[in-house]
């Protein structure tokens, strides 16, 4: 776990990051305690702790999460274009083949 120390405050709120299975790989959000063992419970995640990767203010958590939310709004952007992509090379793939008026001139 890294914490960023030069900008932590144990009287200002902290904003933490953890690791998550599927995209943008890494969630975050305001820390409510930091337990015994070292993991972080956080706000709107009732009932689970999470082994942090980084800690740090909440302005600059903050700031980090929107670098992230932008970076994520990216990624399914090129996914979304890419199925479109897809779709459109099978459909184009099928009507080519599988037209009536075509299969007259194979």
């Amino acid at each position: 776990m890294k914490i960023d120390m030069s900008c932590i405050d144990p009287y200002k709120p902290l904003y933490g990051f953890w690791k998550y299975d599927s995209a943008p790989f890494i969630l975050g959000g305001n820390i409510k305690s930091i337990t015994k063992n070292n993991r972080i419970t956080v706000e709107g995640y009732t009932g689970y702790e999470f082994k942090p990767l980084f800690i740090t203010t909440k302005e600059k958590g903050e700031e980090i999460q929107k670098r992230i939310d932008t970076a994520e709004q990216t990624y399914k952007e090129k996914i979304n274009n890419a199925l479109v992509e897809l779709h459109q090379t099978i459909n184009n793939t099928f009507d080519t083949y599988c037209d009536d008026s075509e299969k007259e001139k194979l």
